[in-house]
This record gives structure tokens, C-alpha cells and sequence, in this order.
């Protein structure tokens, strides 16, 4: 196996193993999984019920977005995968072209417009704002980790545009 869990023998929490080398997990308590890793890796090699974040890039250089926090668990009626993405941004450091309250609300509108997505926290104000949704990634036949990650990319990618584009043609 690629992927070895085992359960800590204080503390009673899981240690993972991938390709040999033990990873950590973050304050979530999600695994974060080296980008290096994951070209050796299937969906299908990750254990059920546990979380895993990207820690770095993929081996093809894409990473997932600075504000984008993105989980993925396998569930266990596999090969479905849960994603959570949790965006965070700070006011101050905000670069858009529109306001950041209205590119926020725009992509939350937009996010709560897809029966497939569940927006599970939206906290906007002054101090920080963050936008939390769910959604499902089904397994393709003969996809590696990589794939997959990327297909998330590009879905978390979309859903962000589209809702931007709300704002272009909101004027017109």
C-alpha cells in the first residue's frame, strides 16, 4: 500500500505514512499531503474518513489559490470525495478590481445557485472575510491524485470566475 495508517500509541491519534514517509497534520487536522507525493498516487489509495490539504504545488506547478483553504476526505461509499474550500480573505491585503464585500456576496449568490454545492460558512465584514462551501468529486475511471486535484483546481477555479462575472454584468 502507498498510503499506511496506523493509530498513535499515546494520544490515540493516527499517524500517516505516504510512500513511506510520515506526514503531518495541520491545526485542522487535516494531513497535508507534499505535492512531490502525489504523482505516484490513485484517489483510490487515500483511506476513508480523513482529511488531506495540499501542502504545497503539484508536480505540474499549479497550487491552489493563497485564500482557497482546500480539504478533501474520501468518503467511505468510495470513490466519492468530500471538498471543502474555505476562502479567507483580509481586507487590507484585497487587490480586486471590484469591492470585497461585493465580489464576496457575488460569489456567494453564485455558489448557492448549484443543488451540488453547500455553502456552510459566510462571515463578511471589515476585519476578514471568509466564504465556506462543500461539494462532491466523483472518481474517473483511471484518474491519478494528480488529476484529481487539478479537476478540483479547475471546478473551485470556475465557480470563483463565474461568480465574479456576476459583478461585470451587474451594471449593464
Amino acid at each position: 500500500m502507498y498510503v499506511v495508517t496506523r493509530k498513535e500509541v499515546t494520544g490515540g491519534g493516527t499517524i500517516v505514512n505516504v510512500l513511506g514517509e510520515q506526514i503531518e497534520s495541520d491545526s485542522s487536522g487535516a494531513f497535508l499531503l507534499p505535492g512531490r507525493l502525489i504523482a505516484a498516487l490513485k484517489p483510490s489509495d487515500l483511506p476513508v474518513n480523513l482529511r488531506f490539504t495540499l501542502q504545497d504545488s503539484l508536480p505540474c506547478g499549479v497550487r491552489f489559490y493563497q485564500e482557497d483553504y482546500v480539504v478533501f476526505e474520501k468518503e467511505a461509499r468510495a470513490p466519492v470525495f468530500q471538498i471543502e474550500v474555505t476562502s479567507t480573505y483580509q481586507p487590507d491585503d484585497w487587490d480586486g478590481l471590484f469591492p470585497l464585500a461585493d465580489t464576496l456576496s457575488a460569489r456567494f449568490h453564485h455558489l448557492q445557485s448549484f443543488k451540488e454545492v453547500e455553502v456552510t460558512a459566510a462571515h463578511l465584514d471589515e476585519t476578514a472575510s471568509v466564504l465556506t462551501y462543500q461539494f462532491r468529486w466523483e472518481e474517473q475511471e483511471d484518474c491519478d491524485l494528480e488529476n484529481m486535484l487539478l479537476s478540483i483546481w479547475e471546478i473551485i477555479s470556475k465557480l470563483e470566475e463565474q461568480g465574479n462575472a456576476r459583478l461585470w454584468h451587474k451594471g449593464k
